[in-house]
């Protein structure tokens, strides 16, 4: 489910404008990410390094992710530092809204999501963080 599920969140961010890449400094980040649901005994967390180059901050599609083709994704409101949206996927019956807080080096993401997923009802929320730790390694 964590695996599906934070591809689906970072995609999400495609919604964001230029802008919002040319803000993110190119090097080694640390993304952090927890869902909690009451379908989880326990929160899932998991922790990854990702090197993003400069010609993927010119191109945030290259490293956010892919969401599943019925997903929309609307924009709601944005500042210099902020942006909110909400996601919908008639086809898969998942709704959603987050926000996503950044700076050159860091950035927060709190996202909550329901839907059915074969058949079930679902509730999730996550919470994802990012940090530069330095230059890329490679």
């Amino acid at each position: 489910m964590l695996k599906r599920t934070v591809p689906c969140m970072l995609a999400a961010l495609c919604a964001a404008p230029a802008a919002l890449a040319q803000k993110v400094e190119p090097g080694e980040w640390q993304i952090t990410s927890t869902v909690t649901s009451p379908m989880f005994p326990k929160a899932e967390t998991r922790v990854e390094r990702h090197c993003v180059r400069k010609e993927e901050v010119d191109d945030p599609n290259r490293w956010m992710g892919q969401m599943a083709p019925d997903c929309k994704v609307t924009t709601k409101g944005q500042s210099a530092d902020s942006l909110s949206w909400e996601v919908s996927c008639p086809q898969t019956g998942m709704r959603g809204t987050g926000t996503m807080r950044w700076t050159r080096t860091s950035m927060d993401i709190d996202m909550e999501m329901a839907g059915n997923m074969q058949g079930q009802k679902f509730e999730m929320k996550s919470r994802v963080s990012g940090k530069r730790v330095g230059p890329c390694k490679n």
